[in-house]
């Protein structure tokens, strides 16, 4: 520890490597396709008026950037945005239809378990 302190104090704080670079996975083209609908069915059950302003936003703001994600076919990307969303309209109890046909679409299509 003495040692780890001195060498601290004498080289000073060492720049952590740089990440390695990840290999992208796409997803099927289809994917887009099959899960626009769903979108829009979320789109209007958040935009119908029963959320405050701010969740509303929030919510609208969140599934814009899951259609995002769905136009990189980055796999990584989706079921990274997915997560964020499912688990926001779900605390809200809001979609459960929704979320149930998107996860089966996102197991179909690979891009989760």
């Amino acid at each position: 520890f003495k040692l780890d302190i001195v060498s601290l104090v004498v080289e000073g704080v060492k720049e952590d490597a740089p990440l390695a670079p990840r290999t992208v996975e796409f997803a099927q083209d289809g994917l887009q396709k099959q899960t626009e609908y769903l979108l829009v069915a979320m789109v209007r059950a958040v935009d119908d008026g029963s959320l405050s302003e701010e969740d509303r936003k929030d919510l609208l703001t969140m599934l814009e950037g899951y259609s995002a994600a769905l136009d990189t076919r980055d796999t990584l990307m989706i079921k990274a945005v997915w997560l964020g969303v499912k688990r926001a309209l779900a605390s809200l109890k809001m979609c459960a239809k929704e979320i149930a046909a998107m996860d089966e679409l996102l197991r179909l299509y690979l891009v989760s378990k």
